[in-house]
């Protein structure tokens, strides 16, 4: 019986253990709903369901209340709106009403304006033709004598016709006579230029007879007066070596003139060329300065400050790279400003950045100037180019003729900046084997950069 009393306790006590641990798995709801259905009677669980199902529909009705009010303040919106476009309607439709009464009294409006210009017009039409009818009778003398004038001129035109006519005739006699007197003159003319020429032939020989007797008498005093031949001798042939001294020296001279100017003749050209040079070079600066008044006028107006203010620099500021870069040959120009760009392009170059901070100074802040400007870099030309025989091989093997260096000209300061800004000395222009080739020389030359015909 101890046994069975003790098996009963225990079987309690596990009963209670689990339900503890069934109780602990639930939601607080289901925990409510199960101690209900546990300890309470069997309407408690019903009304707690019915409650909870009411619950709901007292959130469903809150929810439609809540849709209902703002569809009713929707629809009292629109309603107010469509009052202001009755109302918008009615007031059109009264303007209508009233446009379609002045477009009826358009027409009497119309008719009695152009009834009104047309009286004026007629009372000024009266009154022309009645001043006009006063002029004429004012004025009837004039006519008159304007009438007799007129019958007087046309009897002039008539005697003038006339006497055209005799004008003409005597003229045509005149002309024949003119001609006849020219033929004349024309056959006189080759007897007289013969009597001229034997006249002046005439002339010509007595005055070279006068002119031979006056040296015949000349050379017989000169031979009255000469030292005999034995005392000439020894001073003629002084005066023959004298003469071969001077002929030497005349030669000699004579073979250095030509020899100066043999020299002189290439350096002339050479002059020229570079004159020529200098004068298309100063036409492409000139086009080029009025380009860059057009394009950019605060880089043009620096410019001009520049060019009159260079002496407060400690060296040489340069214009922009576009007025002081020259290409050798025009149809590569594309290259480099495809290269370069036109921020470049418009860039003053300064040669230490003492002069870059002050041109700055003085051109941007003083004078509110917008221009690019920047310092070349204190390099060698000589080490940048030598970066070119490390391109020989690539150069030679995919058809490049030169680098983007080797196509321009102008101050080393420049060229050191472009060199260092656009790297236009490692830069290479290629060449129709190159556009050939063009995938190979991305895929095997490892090339940053470089320029096709096309």
């Amino acid at each position: 019986k101890s046994t069975t009393l003790s098996c009963g306790r225990n079987w309690q006590r596990l009963s209670s253990w689990i339900l503890s641990l069934d109780f602990a798995r639930l939601s607080p709801p289901e925990l409510l709903k199960a101690t209900e259905k546990a300890v309470g009677n069997a309407s408690m669980f019903s009304d707690h369901d019915r409650l909870v199902e009411l619950r709901k529909e007292e959130k469903e009705l809150e929810v439609k209340a809540c849709r209902n009010t703002d569809e009713l303040e929707r629809l009292r919106h629109q309603n107010s709106l469509l009052d202001r476009d009755v109302q918008r309607f009615q007031e059109r439709q009264q303007f209508m009403l009233k446009v379609r009464d002045l477009e009826n009294k358009r027409p009497w409006v119309e008719y009695e304006e152009v009834r009104t210009q047309f009286s004026e017009a007629h009372q000024h039409t009266k009154d022309a033709k009645a001043e006009l009818d006063r002029q004429r009778q004012a004025h009837e003398p004039m006519q008159a004598q304007l009438r007799a004038a007129e019958h007087r001129l046309s009897e002039l035109e008539k005697q003038s016709k006339d006497k055209s006519k005799v004008t003409a005739e005597a003229a045509s006699k005149c002309r024949q006579v003119s001609d006849r007197l020219e033929q004349l003159e024309e056959e006189m003319s080759e007897p007289a230029q013969r009597l001229d020429t034997a006249r002046k032939a005439e002339v010509d020989r007595k005055q070279k007879v006068t002119t031979a007797e006056q040296m015949v008498s000349q050379l017989e005093n000169d031979l009255s007066e000469l030292v005999p031949v034995d005392q000439l001798k020894p001073q003629l042939q002084e005066a023959t070596g004298r003469l071969r001294e001077v002929n030497t020296k005349v030669m000699r001279l004579q073979q250095q003139q030509t020899s100066l100017r043999a020299e002189q003749e290439p350096q002339s050209r050479d002059i020229a060329s570079l004159e020529t040079e200098l004068q298309r070079l100063e036409d492409v600066s000139n086009r080029r300065f009025q380009q860059l008044r057009q394009a950019d006028r605060d880089t043009f107006n620096a410019v001009q400050w520049l060019r009159s203010n260079q002496d407060r620099f400690r060296q040489h500021v340069y214009e922009p790279v576009l007025m002081v870069v020259n290409m050798k040959k025009a149809e590569d120009a594309c290259f480099f400003e495809q290269v370069v760009g036109y921020h470049t392009l418009n860039t003053f170059v300064c040669q230490n950045d003492d002069d870059l901070m002050l041109f700055c100074k003085l051109v941007r802040d003083g004078q509110n100037l917008r221009i690019n400007a920047a310092a070349a870099p204190d390099i060698r030309m000589d080490e940048l180019r030598r970066n070119e025989r490390d391109l020989a091989n690539v150069k030679q093997r995919f058809g490049f003729r030169s680098t983007l260096l080797d196509l321009i000209e102008g101050p080393e300061a420049v060229l050191r900046y472009l060199c260092k800004r656009h790297r236009i000395n490692e830069t290479l222009i290629g060449t129709d084997k190159t556009e050939t080739n063009v995938d190979r020389v991305i895929q095997e030359s490892q090339l940053n950069m470089f320029c096709t015909p096309k």
